[in-house]
């Protein structure tokens, strides 16, 4: 955004729109930002906020639903336990 947009100091409130938990928080936010500048807002709409906004993401938040990072690996290769290591590197690299 910072690359984008140079000169645009809606910065702190598209963070506070990022880590919104709610749609209806996130279209408040919004709203500001297009208040501020309606560009920025155009973009932010445009670079889909299912993939940097919380409130739009549809899979599982791990942050939130764990605290520790060797419980979301467990979880999230629970299916490809079983594999032999070079199938489970496979699938690690088909994950990321």
């Amino acid at each position: 955004m910072k690359a984008k947009l140079k000169g645009v100091e809606v910065y702190d409130i598209f963070y506070k729109c990022s880590k919104a938990y709610q749609v209806v928080e996130f279209n408040q936010i919004m709203a500001q930002i297009r208040g501020i500048d309606a560009r920025a807002a155009q973009y932010l709409i445009e670079a889909d906020p299912k993939k940097w906004a919380r409130g739009h993401f549809n899979g599982r938040r791990y942050c939130i639903m764990t605290t520790n990072i060797a419980e979301c690996l467990n979880d999230i290769l629970k299916d490809a336990q079983e594999l032999p290591v070079t199938k489970l590197v496979e699938h690690i690299c088909g994950l990321l």
